[in-house]
């Protein structure tokens, strides 16, 4: 019976990793859009730099395979981020 509770344990692990993943690729390939259209159309701001390198330090943040701390809220892992933005799928578990 503990094997079994340790085998659901870890195969919910690698998914909530997975899905976690997806959503940092998803968060990067739309921010390597925003800084590319910023570029072709010269629209690459002083304001509008910082946001991107904070856009990408979020992306990794919530990476399973880039250890990265924010510095936002320190010691926080990015699940704990991800469980702000969906607290609906927390309250299910």
């Amino acid at each position: 019976m503990r094997a079994r509770n340790e085998e659901r344990r870890q195969l919910r692990s690698l998914f909530r990793d997975a899905s976690r993943l997806q959503r940092a690729m998803r968060l990067r390939e739309f921010i390597a859009a925003v800084e590319d259209r910023a570029h072709r159309d010269g629209e690459l701001t002083p304001e509008k730099k910082p946001w991107i390198e904070w856009a990408k330090a979020k992306a990794d943040w919530i990476d399973p395979l880039v250890r990265r701390s924010d510095p936002g809220r320190p010691g926080a892992r990015g699940a704990e981020l991800l469980a702000v933005l969906n607290p609906s799928r927390q309250m299910a578990r």
